[in-house]
């Protein structure tokens, strides 16, 4: 029984320490992309192009 219950906390670490990769990379990834679409708008507003309607 003992054994088991070993395994099972192995097994959800393994899964919590996958997750929080996945979650790291999502957050880097998607973060510099909405920089970059933050710093595009903010030229087009400091430059006085405006957006297409």
């Amino acid at each position: 029984m003992r054994n088991q219950s070993g395994q099972g906390l192995t097994e959800y670490l393994t899964i919590l320490v996958l997750v929080s990769i996945l979650a790291i990379a999502a957050v880097t990834t998607l973060g510099s992309r909405i920089r970059e679409k933050i710093q595009i708008a903010g030229k087009r507003i400091h430059s006085g192009i405006t957006f297409a309607q």
